[in-house]
């Protein structure tokens, strides 16, 4: 499946309110979740990685100031824009807002399009979290939510922090995938490499990039069993076109979670 569209988290003391965000969102096919309060809002931006944070300056408990600095000060975290809506025009509540690192600052009155229209400009404008990072990002929450210690928390989250340094900033195409083969992560060198785009590479399996006579299966279950593989592979680009590659892999880089990466000089040549 593609991964799912944007998750939007709304944190708003009153309920009418978050119900006219959820209306207004979920019209243009975003994914909401609400919070009255600032503890659950808090637990919900730690556990489920929305892409935007909606939020009034000054809900009960915590404040969407005091929000804004949990966002910015938690590494898997920090590039999550926040939309910040001012009850008037106060230019100290502005700067305090800047300073703690609101995306946009709205004013009321507001409309349902204002507000969309400035949630689809931090989506284009705000450097953030890709596709495949955030998609990862969830899927290490979901682990490290299955760990039932706290050294297991300790380790997922060590492992949480080399994944992600480890596919964004590779120069080769890198394609994490589960048990099954499902493609979970991609890069973009491995986009440039097969053509698609990272939402296409997130639906197929990895033997859908082989040719129909590769035994990619075959090859897939030998790899589980051995815990790597390193040689020739030809991979089946969106446009027909082939491409042999140098291939190595690596089993369990996360629980479930197996590593294969294509040597760049090889992809040029």
């Amino acid at each position: 499946m593609s991964p799912p569209s944007p998750l939007v988290l709304v944190f708003d003391r009153y309920a009418g309110r978050r119900a006219w965000y959820r209306a207004a969102f979920v019209s243009t096919d975003y994914r909401v979740a609400e919070a009255a309060e600032g503890l659950e809002a808090m637990g919900l931006l730690t556990s489920q990685l929305p892409d935007l944070v909606v939020t009034e300056l000054r809900p009960p408990h915590h404040d969407g100031l005091t929000l804004s600095v949990v966002t910015r000060s938690t590494s898997s975290t920090t590039d999550i824009p926040v939309l910040m809506v001012m009850p008037d025009d106060d230019p100290d509540v502005e700067a305090g807002a800047r300073l703690v690192g609101g995306s946009v600052l709205l004013e009321k009155p507001l409309s349902q399009p204002a507000v969309l229209a400035a949630a689809n400009r931090l989506f284009v404008e705000t450097p953030r979290l890709d596709v495949t990072r955030r998609h990862l990002h969830r899927i290490l929450a979901d682990l490290r939510q299955g760990a039932s210690t706290q050294p297991q928390v300790a380790t997922l989250e060590e492992q949480a922090r080399q994944l992600l340094t480890f596919v964004t900033s590779a120069l080769s195409s890198i394609v994490l995938a589960n048990d099954e083969a499902k493609c979970m992560a991609v890069n973009e060198a491995a986009c440039r490499l097969t053509g698609y785009s990272e939402s296409e590479l997130l639906d197929p399996f990895v033997w859908d990039l082989a040719r129909p006579d590769a035994h990619a299966r075959v090859l897939w279950n030998r790899f589980l069993a051995t815990g790597e593989c390193v040689g020739e592979f030809l991979v089946v680009r969106k446009d027909g076109a082939e491409v042999t590659i140098q291939l190595c892999g690596s089993t369990n880089i996360a629980p479930g979670l197996h590593a294969t990466v294509a040597d760049r000089e090889s992809i040029d040549a």
